[in-house]
């Protein structure tokens, strides 16, 4: 059975590679200092295009490019996060495949004063996220200066050092000019202190002309972050458009990563197709109906996993083989089984449980409204499980028309990204729509089977 790993890609299965190719040729030769943004939902394949990225670019820029990757989250309890990205880059520099060749041209003892420069320009700015007051902290950097740098780098100031540190380690080339390209990724999963900390870091210490940033990120998690870090003297909706006004600033060059075009497509190709499971079916599924798959590559890993999971225990029940009325059928019913199962287990467990939920189900997608349920104190309430789902389209009946009962399909405009869509729907609605709870009450303990 085919299982697919939430690991990055190695290859491009989305059709993202043109976009790989802009920035990382933007990358290797905009003019420095510069802040790229990789804006993206989560699940939405950041990391991969990252590392599809930063490959192109180790492959086709190494004469001008040094690159650096910096897992965010993995430093969020770090005082000055940035301390933890300047030994990054000073590791990086240590394996960089050509350092050989500027040994030879400055000497080992050039080269290694220049590393460890790194690592004790970012002891500097440690000291400067100590609890310290401002006179406090001048006169422990100027002290610490006097003692470590003078005899190192003739230069004024720490952003100085770090810039002529980093200009001394780069390889020789004048057009394009040599620069570290870092790619920092996770910045969405730091807590907003840490994340509000990196950003600052940035445009204090590393704001420098041979030095570009490559940032990942949920963009809207990254605005309330910094949004609950800024004072609130205001109300909300002032201090976000503060909050966005600040990313923009550091981050006026964004990208965002579209979904997939076609999310059946990609769906499909996930499927274990040594197990004959009818592919095909769901493609005419998709080319008669609304799209009925969530947008999003993570989730759609998750759900063929499952799906292969369920279609291998399906064709190992003869009963449920006999019971239903073709494959083809079988496999759309199996698919909003494991839709269900993987994104609203509340709703798995009740239609489990009792399979007459799926009218229920039906009422609410031809409605819009769920069914009324009864409070601690008696009073009759819409069920609170619909409250945070969205329907992608929803069904209305015209009794008006030439057709008596006639039902139509429309839009609701959802938010592609928002978690309670409940994607399934139109295939409820439409090629599923005469469906009854019979038709599931084995499909529902496939799991048991």
């Amino acid at each position: 059975m085919q299982i697919h790993s939430d690991e990055p890609a190695e290859t491009d299965g989305l059709q993202r590679q043109h976009l790989v190719v802009e920035i990382a040729t933007i990358a290797a030769t905009a003019t420095p200092p510069l802040v790229l943004g990789v804006h993206g939902d989560w699940g939405s394949g950041k990391t991969s295009f990252m590392k599809h990225v930063r490959k192109e670019l180790d492959g086709k820029h190494t004469k001008n490019v040094v690159t650096v990757w910096f897992e965010a989250w993995r430093y969020q309890n770090e005082p000055a996060p940035v301390v933890a990205l300047l030994q990054e880059m000073r590791q990086a520099f240590s394996k960089w495949k050509k350092l050989d060749g500027r040994i030879k041209k400055l000497g080992e003892i050039t080269i290694r004063t220049l590393l460890n420069s790194l690592n004790d320009l970012a002891k500097l700015v440690q000291l400067e996220s100590l609890p310290f007051s401002a006179e406090k902290i001048q006169l422990l950097g100027e002290q610490w200066e006097r003692e470590n740098l003078e005899s190192r780098l003739v230069v004024d100031s720490l952003q100085d050092s770090l810039q002529e540190a980093i200009k001394t380690l780069l390889p020789d080339s004048k057009d394009p000019s040599p620069r570290v390209v870092i790619f920092i990724d996770d910045l969405d999963r730091c807590n907003p202190e840490m994340a509000y900390r990196l950003l600052e870091g940035l445009k204090i210490y590393l704001n420098l002309n041979n030095c570009v940033f490559v940032l990942a990120m949920n963009q809207q998690i990254v605005i309330k972050a910094i949004a609950s870090v800024m004072k609130k003297e205001d109300d909300d909706a002032r201090v976000r458009l503060e909050a966005e006004a600040y990313l923009e600033k550091l981050c006026a060059n964004i990208w965002r990563l579209p979904p997939p075009k076609l999310s059946h497509q990609y769906f499909t190709a996930l499927l274990d197709t040594t197990q004959n499971t009818p592919i095909q079916a769901i493609t005419d599924a998709a080319e008669t109906s609304r799209p009925f798959l969530p947008p999003n590559p993570r989730r759609l890993k998750a759900l063929a996993n499952l799906y292969n999971r369920l279609w291998l225990r399906a064709m190992n029940t003869a009963t449920i083989i006999l019971d239903h009325s073709g494959q083809p059928t079988l496999a759309l019913r199996i698919l909003v089984v494991a839709y269900v199962y993987q994104f609203h287990s509340e709703f798995y467990q009740r239609w489990r449980h009792d399979p007459t939920f799926l009218e229920e189900l039906r009422r609410w997608m031809q409605t819009g409204k769920p069914k009324l349920i009864q409070n601690k104190e008696g009073k009759d309430i819409p069920d609170p499980a619909f409250f945070a789902l969205i329907l992608p389209s929803f069904a209305k009946t015209d009794d008006g028309s030439p057709t008596p009962g006639a039902t139509t399909i429309t839009s609701n405009y959802p938010d592609p990204s928002a978690p309670g869509v409940f994607w399934i729907a139109p295939l409820l609605q439409g090629p599923l729509a005469d469906d009854g709870p019979e038709n599931y009450r084995d499909l529902l303990n496939l799991e048991q089977a």
